[in-house]
């Protein structure tokens, strides 16, 4: 419905430049669409992104984390209480043949640049997790890329050494961890066509367990607010393999979370880290809404 054209600078080379002084220009193919209607504005004070049909925020504490989601109810046409918790991230593994582990408050980061314009908002941070005995830490950038109808959270990794010079069995969780507040709109998982849609609840079930770990890297949460798709693309030519990861128990434990209890905290597990070698790696988590839902 929109067509978005870059007009790029030229240098003598006659290469094309990525220079600040390129123009974007829009032509509409529906004329149901406008800028006005589809425009996306950042508040720096609450660094908070504000769409027509949704808004996200993210955390004081780590500037990577998503920590808002408000969803605009289509009956009502208000926007939802915030239905996050928090975005979680955790590693662990072996090291030098010790458990370890590492959680998001073992990172610093930092936001680092953030670029708007009528369609789309860039918001860029800088991360690194600290490891042991002087290793030099992986570096991460995440960029956050968002859109009227979704969001890519496109993350840079920059590892410094081989890793199975120390570790052995990494595995990575990335997750969202929703708000009790998603019982006001019934969510439900739909992991894949091979399983039927799972309401989530807070109460841990067989049917539940029996979706985790398996191996995709897509999955779909259907509501009364519409539906949102989401999906990982790993490291091409890579050993990295990505499995859902999912729990669903009010009443478990939450050492990560803004709230008590793990309510659909979902998302993904990536295996096979300890086999990449020092260089930059290339991981795109991709979220799609849609106003049909159940």
């Amino acid at each position: 419905d929109v067509l978005e054209i870059e007009i790029a600078n030229l240098s003598e080379s006659n290469a094309i430049s990525t220079s600040s002084e390129n123009k974007w220009f829009y032509i509409f193919l529906n004329k149901s669409y406008s800028l006005k209607k589809l425009s996306i504005h950042y508040e720096a004070v609450t660094d908070v992104i504000v769409n027509p049909d949704y808004t996200i925020g993210f955390s004081s504490a780590q500037a990577f984390l998503l920590d808002q989601f408000q969803w605009r109810d289509q009956s009502s046409k208000r926007l939802t209480p915030n239905l996050a918790d928090t975005m979680k991230l955790r590693h662990q593994g072996t090291l030098l043949g010790m458990d370890f582990s590492r959680t998001q408050k073992d990172y610093e980061s930092k936001l680092i640049a953030v670029k708007q314009g009528p369609l789309r908002v860039l918001r860029q941070t800088e991360n690194k997790i600290h490891l042991f005995f002087g290793l030099n830490s992986p570096k991460i950038r995440m960029d956050y890329v968002v859109f009227s109808n979704g969001f890519v959270m496109d993350t840079i990794i920059d590892i410094p050494f081989s890793l199975d010079l120390f570790f052995s069995q990494l595995s990575t969780f990335t997750t969202m961890d929703w708000n009790h507040s998603i019982e006001d709109y019934n969510f439900y998982l739909q992991a894949s066509s091979a399983y039927s849609k799972m309401k989530l609840d807070g109460i841990p079930s067989l049917e539940k367990q029996n979706l985790v770990d398996i191996k995709t890297n897509n999955f779909t949460l259907n509501s009364d607010l519409g539906r949102l798709h989401v999906s990982l693309e790993v490291p091409k030519d890579s050993f990295v393999q990505s499995y859902l990861s999912l729990k669903d128990d009010k009443k478990a434990i939450d050492l990560l979370g803004n709230r008590s209890g793990q309510w659909a905290n979902i998302g993904f597990k990536t295996l096979g880290w300890e086999k990449m070698d020092a260089q930059l790696y290339h991981l795109k988590y991709t979220v799609c809404l849609s106003p049909d839902g159940i």
